[in-house]
């Protein structure tokens, strides 16, 4: 995975080899022809980082839904009663969506359509490394960027928690059939949010069209 460049510092590097510990200090300093403040710029490295949290969450949230769909298909290649079959089918179908396809594309290709956690995985790096290449402060612009692609995240993160449900539900099916009950997956972890004056505007769902009658 990759990750955003630190901010100006001292940092510290340590090697382990046989049980032997070394340890150095190093220090990593601004571009000399730059006039953006220290502070700025760990204000941008911050929101990079929240990226890479993100982009963790995804992959984790990826993991997950493939374990799980790996053992809902073993149940039903195992060929259970139809209630089962039934139920372990329905369960897929929810799922299977939020899983996706991780996607390696070149950067000149844009990132992929953030509509899953194999998406979402390669489109956060690829949205972190845009602000790489800047050299100023915390904008507006990449304070709502950020605050929109967050949204996406928990959008597809808050789904997953909702099939959970369902996975308990599906545990209960297997319960009365007398088949070993599958492990509910633990909460993802999900980056810092962002202030909520950059998040994007809930959608309200429009009301259905009155039909006066004549």
């Amino acid at each position: 995975m990759e990750g955003p460049p630190v901010a100006p510092g001292r940092f510290k590097a340590v090697l382990t080899v046989n049980g032997q510990r070394f340890a150095q200090t190093f220090d990593v300093v601004n571009d000399p022809r730059s006039t953006v403040p220290a502070h700025d710029i760990a204000e941008v490295v911050d929101v990079q980082k929240r990226y890479v949290a993100g982009a963790k969450e995804a992959l984790d949230g990826y993991r997950q839904v493939d374990l799980c769909l790996s053992k809902i298909n073993a149940v039903i290649a195992g060929k259970p009663p139809k209630e089962v079959t039934d139920a372990a089918n329905a369960l897929v179908a929810k799922i299977q969506p939020l899983k996706g396809v991780p996607v390696n594309r070149r950067r000149a290709y844009g990132p992929p359509n953030p509509d899953s956690f194999g998406n979402l995985n390669i489109y956060l790096i690829l949205q972190m490394d845009v602000f790489s290449y800047g050299d100023g402060p915390l904008t507006d612009h990449i304070a709502r960027t950020y605050g929109n692609d967050w949204t996406k995240l928990k959008k597809i993160s808050d789904t997953w928690r909702e099939a959970k449900k369902d996975m308990a539900k599906f545990n209960a099916v297997l319960l009365k059939n007398g088949l070993p009950q599958l492990a509910i997956p633990s909460d993802l972890q999900e980056p810092a949010p962002p202030a909520a004056k950059y998040l994007p505007p809930v959608e309200k769902p429009v009301p259905a069209a009155t039909i006066k009658k004549p």
